[in-house]
């Protein structure tokens, strides 16, 4: 059963589980500070864990989380973001130009999957490695 809140979250039990939804930034980062083994955990995705890793930041508690998270957080500031943006935009332009020359794109339908896949392995690869990147480091 749901139960939806002015507060800024809702909440559902399934299947064993109590899963907790929130949309205010605020809320998110109060019930984030106290997340710790003895209380409860992320789970992400039911096999997240296997997909991202055991040491993954998303699993991480204590003092190993906030040291990793202090060393990423000018990764993050809105003069970073802005850089990245731009970077992103001029990539994904490049992109929807090639596949608007494809000739299949005007004759029928076909998948984007593996076109979308590529692109967003160079924005990834662009946005965090930058100019370091050789022709056939991606590969």
């Amino acid at each position: 059963m749901a139960k939806s809140s002015d507060v800024g979250f809702s909440v559902n039990y399934i299947i064993g589980r109590f899963i907790v939804y929130i949309r205010s930034s605020d809320l998110s980062r109060k019930v984030f500070a106290n997340v710790r083994p003895d209380a409860f955990h992320l789970v992400v995705y039911p096999f997240g864990r296997k997909l991202f890793g055991e040491r993954n930041i998303l699993y991480m508690t204590g003092q190993e989380h906030k040291d990793l998270q202090r060393s990423i957080a000018p990764n993050f500031t809105p003069k970073a973001l802005s850089t990245y943006i731009e970077l992103q935009q001029r990539i994904i332009l490049k992109h929807m130009k090639s596949w608007i020359q494809m000739p299949e794109s005007n004759t029928k339908p076909f998948p984007l999957r593996f076109l979308c896949r590529d692109m967003n392995l160079e924005t990834s690869q662009n946005v965090f490695v930058g100019p370091y990147l050789t022709n056939e480091s991606p590969k």
